[in-house]
């Protein structure tokens, strides 16, 4: 068992006293103070009565829910919230997740506002030089209270400066000190310590306490790509090795000393059912969060906890099933949880696959870190210098082929000839040399080529360093687009002719294309996407979501036909 000992002023990081006087019909309010400051008025003591609230920042803790900005908070997104913690976990099964600790923001007023404290029973101590002077045990209803226990509402204090101590009844009184636990059932436990003096000689003396949160309130969210990424019930729990976390706090009003203690064995606390599949944004992603939060004590380390899926959870991610599965958080907050916030382990669940990055690296996108996205990775060769990925959105919304219905190109592959033409890798060549379009014309530059001339000018967004400086975007052929076929899915083009419609590898069908691109940030497939072959007529690439079964087929179209351009880049 590790224990701690500090001064117990750490923990009164927010409170309030408000000392009222009441004499006949005259009701004197004296200034609140802050941060351990003192209230006095002249006089002998008086009889004492309480007030208790909260800031307004604290209620959305105290009702148990995450704020807004938190609860769509999560990889990928520009909603509010700080991301604290992180860690990249392979789940197996083509899936991997990038775990996020997001703090939630808290709204700071100008002025402070107060709001009711829940109703509740409270526990009130004062204590002067090391010893309890009065203790109230109040039912509270959210605006009066009445007095429990055997204690009275109101009772006289001497003047002189006392210790106040209040607790919820979430806290416990055990022997003289005041025990707080771990738990899922803490959401409205709340803390107040600070001093007042009494000196009021006449009448009433009301202390207002603001009260604050004790515990770190914890959610659990899991987001993927698609409408309708999870399927079925799932359920899990933090789990942790013996000595990893704090697991009681006990505060001695005495001396205002704490004593933290470990835990002594393996545990875990457990989450309640997830909500079931919901969306949000656009494009449409899904997401499923725990109903209920997690409290854990002030300096719980994050990083000696896992989460994991319990065995019982039949649920699915993209038709993976996903019990037993854990997650880790790999990199330590700063300071550990701090009392009184509210945080989301938010965990974004990717389908594995390798994206090339603007630094000219390659890695999948739970391990991206900082780096951008920029195409994605659809294969080497064997045998070939050059590993090819596909722009992550469109080079042109539609454009011609060419700009006149001759035969414009040396490489001719007729539908008899597909076989041949994907293995050729030839899409740079027909972009950027000459010798491969009659005429000596290099496509790349030449408005006569207008979907090889936007491929050329493909811009990713962010400037490309790395190896991939002096890289060139250029018009994928056949060979090009087998490879990405592959990465999407689909069945090969190998003995394929045109009109041939092609069929998904995949079970989630279309729906991986859209993952694939929308977990980059970019842009699904759609449409008639031009080749740089052809055959007399120019070979395209058809993927339409529409259909229900045959939903890619290669074909041949006019090439002054307007078609969409994707553009190919190559690198070693």
């Amino acid at each position: 068992m590790n224990t701690k000992k500090t001064s117990f002023g750490a923990l009164s990081l927010l409170f309030m006293l408000t000392v009222a006087l009441f004499s006949g019909c005259v009701n004197n309010t004296i200034p609140a103070t802050e941060d351990n400051e003192t209230v006095s008025n002249t006089g002998d003591g008086g009889n004492v009565t309480f007030d208790f609230v909260t800031s307004s920042e604290h209620a959305n803790y105290i009702a148990g829910n995450p704020t807004s900005e938190n609860a769509t908070r999560a990889a990928n997104t520009n909603n509010q919230g700080n991301v604290i913690a992180s860690g990249a976990e392979d789940l197996g099964n083509g899936l991997e997740a990038l775990v996020e600790v997001v703090e939630t923001p808290q709204t700071k007023a100008t002025t402070r506002a107060i709001i009711k404290a829940p109703a509740g029973k409270y526990t009130v101590l004062a204590y002067q030089n090391g010893e309890q002077k009065a203790k109230w045990v109040l039912n509270y209803n959210g605006s009066s209270y009445q007095a429990t226990e055997g204690t009275k509402a109101e009772q006289f204090l001497a003047k002189g400066e006392y210790t106040f101590y209040v607790f919820s009844e979430q806290l416990t009184l055990e022997n003289g000190k005041i025990v707080a636990r771990n738990g899922s059932d803490k959401q409205k436990a709340l803390y107040f310590s600070g001093t007042s003096t009494i000196n009021e000689a006449k009448g009433k003396s009301k202390v207002q306490f603001v009260l604050k949160p004790f515990f770190a309130q914890v959610f659990f969210k899991i987001k993927a790509f698609s409408g309708a990424a999870f399927n079925g019930a799932m359920t899990g729990s933090f789990t942790f090795g013996a000595n990893a976390i704090p697991t009681t706090c006990t505060i001695d009003p005495t001396t205002g000393a704490k004593t933290v203690e470990n835990n002594t064995a393996a545990g875990e606390l457990a989450f309640g059912n997830f909500t079931g599949n919901q969306t949000e944004g656009t494009p449409v992603k899904s997401y499923i969060q725990s109903q209920t939060a997690q409290y854990m004590l002030p300096g719980t380390d994050v990083t000696n906890m896992k989460f994991k899926f319990n065995n019982r959870s039949s649920g699915t991610i993209y038709n993976k099933a996903i019990k037993d599965k854990t997650l880790t958080i790999t990199n330590k907050i700063d300071g550990n949880l701090k009392e009184g916030q509210s945080y989301i382990v938010a965990v974004t669940v990717y389908y594995t696959a390798t994206y090339l990055f603007s630094d000219g690296t390659t890695g999948t996108m739970g391990k991206k870190g900082t780096r951008t996205p920029i195409a994605l990775v659809v294969g080497k060769p064997a045998g070939h210098p050059y590993t090819y990925a596909i722009a992550l959105k469109d080079a042109s919304g539609g454009n011609c082929w060419s700009t006149n219905n001759g035969d414009n190109t040396n490489k001719v592959f007729g539908a008899r000839g597909i076989k041949t033409a994907i293995r050729e890798y030839n899409g740079w060549d027909n972009t950027y040399t000459a010798a491969y379009t009659r005429g000596n014309i290099v496509k790349a530059t030449s408005s006569n080529f207008p979907a090889f001339k936007d491929a050329a000018e493909y811009n990713p967004g962010p400037n490309v360093t790395g190896k991939l400086a002096g890289a060139k975007w250029f018009l994928g052929g056949l060979g090009e687009w087998e490879l990405a076929l592959q990465t999407f899915g689909v069945s090969t083009l190998d003995g394929s002719g045109d009109k041939t419609f092609l069929n998904y590898t995949d079970p989630l069908g279309y729906k991986r294309i859209t993952i694939l691109f929308e977990q980059a940030e970019g842009n699904p497939l759609v449409g008639y996407f031009w080749t740089a072959d052809c055959s007399g007529l120019a070979h395209t690439i058809v993927i339409d979501p529409t259909k229900v079964k045959k939903e890619v087929a290669v074909k041949n179209a006019n090439r002054r036909n307007d078609g969409l351009t994707r553009a190919f880049i190559r690198f070693k």
